[in-house]
């Protein structure tokens, strides 16, 4: 090989370190810039800054980090549709992120409203999946709500079950119990529904459910053929 020709190797790969340096610079600048907006509240601009360096730099270091911020940006921005793709799209894009359980958090959240056996699978992922993480609580209490609002009523008990038993001091134990004492009631499984109701009203005599707790637990006694239990309480 000739020294020539060497040096033009060597000129080429130079300028095709350069140019890879040059291009990571100015992802790196692009993503400081749209986090920046996202910080100022500018969240149209942030999403749609976002969007464009994942665009010009899919390969970018940060990719799985600038698509959860772009998905909350259109969350805050209040764009909803877009929000839920964006967050689908990291979840399938990048299984190894360490945004994975808030993505599935906050694409729970929005599909909630709407489809909530489909939010209570995203739920139950970060329950199952990272059970030691910092959403883990409140995502076993959005498998108790979706569960519940999807009327799968095995489902719901399972879910308060799981709360009641991993999470004894959570500030949603008492709506675990009532809510059990509501999908076993919807189930016809009075006794079930009577013991629920009955913890709820002995261990939290605070509880905004209280009233209705000590209907239901009548009217469960009743089908019990415990008439006598049901007019003394």
């Amino acid at each position: 090989m000739t020294i020539r020709l060497r040096s033009g190797i060597a000129s080429i790969l130079l300028l095709a370190i350069q140019s890879a340096s040059f291009a990571a610079d100015e992802a790196e600048t692009r993503f400081n810039f749209a986090t920046g907006l996202l910080i100022k509240q500018e969240y149209a601009l942030a999403a749609d800054e976002f969007s464009a360096l994942l665009k010009q730099h899919p390969a970018f270091k940060q990719a799985d980090v600038a698509r959860y911020r772009q998905g909350e940006a259109l969350q805050k921005a209040g764009n909803d549709e877009a929000a839920r793709q964006t967050f689908r799209q990291l979840i399938n894009d990048h299984p190894q992120s360490d945004r994975l359980p808030q993505a599935h958090y906050w694409l729970a959240q929005l599909l909630a409203p709407d489809t909530p056996a489909e939010a209570a699978k995203h739920y139950d992922t970060i329950v199952t999946r990272w059970p030691d993480h910092q959403l883990a609580e409140a995502a076993a209490y959005g498998v108790v709500e979706t569960r519940f609002k999807a009327q799968d009523w095995t489902g719901a008990i399972a879910a308060c079950n799981r709360l009641l038993e991993r999470y004894p001091k959570s500030p949603h134990v008492s709506h675990a119990l009532y809510t059990r004492g509501w999908a076993a009631f919807q189930s016809a499984d009075w006794a079930l529904a009577t013991n629920s109701f009955d913890l709820l009203i002995r261990q939290h005599p605070d509880s905004p459910y209280l009233r209705e707790a000590r209907f239901k637990t009548a009217q469960a006694l009743q089908k019990l053929g415990r008439a006598d239990e049901a007019l003394a309480g």
